[in-house]
């Protein structure tokens, strides 16, 4: 069981709904979960693959590629005999990113900074025990700049985005997301809990969580949380920056402040939107009088 949690990605979802729940249809939990068995840089899997990946009998998943298929969720190629993401996921993402304000004001906030630091700053929001990017901005002016897609995930317990993330939160919800990590990371946990009770420190300290230094060799990265959504969904920002062209201590003395100025601005802007749409909403019976 621990191992297939650790797969929630691609493993069957359903496996931590055991509440019984009547509501809860388990069929469509399984047929959706196999979209996510698809990784970038592979387009094609075939029908073993996503059994052996989503945890669920080959028969199930011919059943329900079929009717994925059917419904443009999947594209089928006979001479491959294997399915591929299929257009009809961009008509349901594409209405859900151009509706988020947040995203919106957010970008060319986003895009100075990037320029300024030479790195990428993106956004992301919470998607299992994973952060989801849902937009990323890189330097403009770089030779070969290093681009995020959208779409891509990076881990909740360990990276400068999730523990923000972390920061972000209620007490409330804070503890009850981090007794969802402790069951998904049961052999991991006592060592990663202290990393994220000290990011937690760091964070009510200075105001962002840095990453730690041997996450990823190429680059490093700073974490500040959005307060306040006018959604309500609990939004976090990054700033990565490629670690040759980082001067010691450089993260935490200039990319955080920096970060961390650039979340409160859209914070502000996110406020003054809100008050613009609200007397638009109040100002219309006026004036259709």
């Amino acid at each position: 069981m621990a191992n297939r949690r650790r797969e929630l990605s691609y493993r069957d979802a359903t496996e931590l709904i055991e509440d019984g729940d009547p509501r809860f249809v388990r069929t469509l939990a399984r047929g959706l979960a196999l979209l996510r068995c698809f990784r970038p840089g592979e387009r094609w899997l075939g029908n073993n693959e996503l059994a052996e990946r989503s945890g669920l009998s080959r028969t199930a998943v011919s059943r329900f590629t079929y009717t994925l298929g059917r419904l443009g969720y999947l594209s089928y190629a006979p001479k491959r005999n294997k399915y591929a993401l299929g257009t009809a996921l961009l008509v349901t993402t594409f209405p859900m990113l151009a509706n988020l304000a947040v995203r919106r004001i957010a970008r060319p906030y986003m895009q100075e900074l990037a320029n300024q630091v030479r790195g990428v700053v993106s956004l992301g929001v919470r998607h299992g025990m994973g952060m989801l990017y849902v937009e990323s901005c890189a330097c403009s002016t770089a030779r070969i700049p290093v681009v995020v897609g959208i779409g891509s995930r990076v881990p909740l317990a360990r990276t400068a985005m999730g523990r923000a993330h972390l920061a972000g939160l209620s007490e409330i919800e804070r503890a009850m997301l981090l007794r969802e990590m402790a069951a998904h990371y049961p052999e991991q946990w006592a060592e990663l809990a202290e990393r994220i009770r000290l990011a937690l420190v760091q964070y009510g300290k200075v105001g962002y969580c840095v990453s730690e230094p041997g996450l990823a060799k190429e680059s490093r990265a700073v974490g500040v949380a959005l307060r306040h959504a006018p959604d309500g969904v609990a939004y976090a920002f990054n700033c990565g920056v490629p670690a040759f062209r980082l001067d010691p201590g450089q993260l935490e003395s200039d990319i955080g402040p920096r970060l961390r100025s650039m979340v409160a601005c859209v914070e502000m802007a996110l406020v003054e939107a809100g008050s613009v749409a609200s007397a638009g909403a109040t100002q219309a019976p006026n004036e259709e009088a």
